[in-house]
């Protein structure tokens, strides 16, 4: 059985949503380095300090990505065997808890929340869960 907060309902540790934030964020990283290195390099610009400093930085963040990859699928299956999921396009047939209180906000089965509804409960939990911690 998974090892759920007592308060939450939701098993300890980051949820699936947050690692999955972290993810597109290390993403995004990586796709302006990457970006920034082909530019570099079609603009003749030579070997320095800075374009090692560049390709260390992709390769950094080249294994953090996997690292949150795997990470959060781990999360979302830890999160299917308890029974729910806290991704906006998680497994339709999971009810969806909102990744910071762990409050129901969709019933299994029923229809994703759009975009602006899913950021406004975000918004007000998140904030409400930073107010809880202090």
């Amino acid at each position: 059985m998974a090892n759920t907060g007592s308060r939450t309902g939701l098993i300890t540790g980051k949820t699936a949503f947050e690692i999955a934030r972290w993810r597109h964020r290390v993403l995004a990283v990586l796709v302006v380095v990457s970006l920034s290195i082909a530019y570099l390099s079609n603009a003749g610009i030579p070997q320095s300090l800075f374009t090692n400093l560049l390709l260390g930085l992709l390769a950094v963040s080249g294994l953090i990505l996997v690292v949150f990859i795997n990470w959060a699928g781990l999360r979302e299956d830890a999160e299917k065997k308890a029974g729910y999921t806290t991704l906006r396009f998680g497994n339709r047939q999971l009810m969806q808890r909102d990744p910071y209180m762990g409050r129901i906000i969709r019933l299994a089965g029923a229809d994703y929340l759009d975009r602006q509804y899913f950021n406004e409960i975000l918004d007000k939990t998140k904030a409400e869960s930073e107010a809880d911690k202090q």
